[in-house]
């Protein structure tokens, strides 16, 4: 088995994706640049003072109105930038670095099988290696190793890019440790996309498919999320959207809001409830649902003449 992982890995490196792979990941890290020079770059004395002149006004026309201290304190909140904290910085870094990250990943992995179909060379490697149960433990661990690599660098660049502009700039904020979990947990379903792009392009035969099934989820997922929000008694839906059980599982749990219909003739208007889906469901989904994903491919290629 461990020549066959060596001749899968060989193969899978050998491809020209991984050229497109590398520029991905150096892109992750110059995008990421970009955005933490201008979005975390302190302002100037002139900005701060024309802030603290707005606030000034609006706190002013607001008291004139007759409105409570509390509720005008409430209207100039965050018209002031704030130092950013390493946590709210690195939420971002890992979300940029995970979408270009999943996106390289599930392309190399539905890449890596679908030109084998399109050249033939699958049915070639299977007169070499006929056991198709090793081949296809040996290609899907090849892409999970592949994917996590992918993974751990581009949420990775994003991270340290990110965290050297804030120590940059804000010298005396504090490192979170917790971050590095989160960034891990986000290399994991960086992995999970890649997979999902190698099965795509397995049972489809083709590398498009993998794009197709990507898009189609979004385009499926946002129809349902919005029936959820919309119609009474189908909010059971939300848990079982993909997104959601994905940021439970990096966000160590996920908090999201419901529109509460059943208050909206009263208020005139949407009243929200925040509702928390745990680390253990999103995790439980993530685990099971690749599980369920891998298996059914794999009985595809078992039965399946790949001629």
């Amino acid at each position: 088995m461990i020549r066959l992982l060596a001749a899968e890995a060989n193969r899978l490196l050998s491809r020209r994706m991984i050229w497109a792979v590398v520029a991905g990941i150096i892109a992750t890290a110059g995008l990421a640049g970009v955005t933490s020079y201008f979005g975390m770059r302190p302002p100037s004395a002139a900005d701060v003072q024309q802030q603290q002149q707005m606030r000034d006004q609006v706190l002013a026309d607001c008291k004139a109105s007759g409105t409570s201290a509390d509720d005008c304190a409430q209207q100039v909140t965050g018209m002031a930038q704030e130092v950013p904290t390493h946590d709210s910085v690195m939420k971002n870094a890992d979300s940029m670095g995970g979408t270009i990250g999943g996106f390289l990943a599930l392309l190399l992995g539905a890449s890596f099988i679908g030109a084998e179909y399109r050249s033939g060379s699958l049915g070639n490697w299977l007169t070499f290696v006929p056991q198709r149960g090793r081949v296809f433990a040996a290609k899907a661990l090849t892409v999970a190793a592949a994917s996590l690599a992918i993974g751990v660098l581009a949420v990775g660049a994003a991270g340290l890019v990110t965290t050297g502009f804030l120590r940059l700039y804000y010298p005396a904020v504090a490192l979170d440790a917790h971050t590095l979990g989160q960034a891990g947990r986000t290399s994991v379903i960086v992995m999970v996309q890649g997979l999902i792009g190698f099965v795509a392009a397995l049972i489809a035969r083709h590398t498009i498919a993998a794009l197709g099934v990507m898009f189609g989820a979004q385009i499926i997922e946002q129809i349902v999320t919005g029936v959820a929000q919309t119609v009474r008694g189908a909010e059971w839906l939300i848990p079982l959207m993909p997104s959601v059980n994905a940021n439970a599982f990096i966000q160590n749990g996920y908090k999201y809001q419901l529109i509460d219909l059943t208050k909206i003739e009263a208020t005139g208007g949407p009243t929200f409830t925040d509702k928390i889906l745990p680390f253990a469901n999103g995790a439980a989904y993530v685990g099971i649902g690749l599980a369920v994903v891998l298996a059914g491919a794999y009985l595809v290629f078992r039965r399946r003449d790949v001629q």
